[in-house]
Parts: C-alpha cells; structure tokens; sequence
C-alpha cells in the first residue's frame, strides 16, 4: 500500500492547529489518528485523518449545524497545495475524483470528476 504525500508537518502549517491523536502513547503520527479541529469565524472544519490507513472524515458545521461531511476510506492521496497566501488541502479520492479543502483566505469546497 502506498502512503499519502502530506506529511504532519504540512498539516500543521496548512492546518494552523495541532492535531488531537486517538493514542498518544504511539510516537508516530502516521501509525495514529490525528483529529485537527479548525475554526474560522461561524465554522467548525474538523478533519479526522489515519495516515497509514489512508481513511479520512471531513466535517464542516456553520452555527453548529451540519453543511458537509464526507467520509473516505483508503483515499489516493492527500496533499497540502502550496500556493501564496492560500491554505488548502488537496483529497485525491480515486484516480477520476478530488475534493478541494481551501480554508484560507476563505472556506471553500471544490469537488472534481474527470
């Protein structure tokens, strides 16, 4: 199995939150489950990620109510996109599909087929 692109690091960077792990006694992030929660202005982005399973949920709230949630398991990749100014996380679900997670300088969700 392949392992994805992001590493903690660039999470932490894009992500600008240190992320919750489900074991803290395991020393490598990728072998957790890291739980980053965002907030920005009326939303709650949490992003749940398991590096070395490749699972992931995204969930957005706005006023604590539900706007999107997205579960993926065995995603293709993950990926930061580095570009100034922007913080977004790039969601490779199979080789047709992606989602875009912009979260600054304003949330947005972008999903693509081919």
């Amino acid at each position: 199995m392949r392992e994805i692109s992001v590493t903690e690091l660039q999470l932490l960077s894009c992500l600008g939150v240190e992320p919750e792990l489900s074991d803290p006694t395991v020393a490598s992030w990728y072998y957790n489950t890291a739980t980053y929660r965002v907030q920005l202005d009326r939303c709650d982005v949490v992003l749940v990620l398991q590096p070395a399973s490749r699972d992931l949920q995204l969930t957005i709230n706005v006023n604590g109510q539900r706007s999107f949630e997205l579960t993926a398991m065995t995603v293709h990749d993950v990926r930061v996109i580095d570009e100034q100014g922007v913080d977004a996380l790039e969601i490779v679900l199979d080789a047709r599909s992606q989602l875009i997670l912009q979260l600054r300088p304003r949330l947005e969700i972008i999903q693509q087929f081919q």
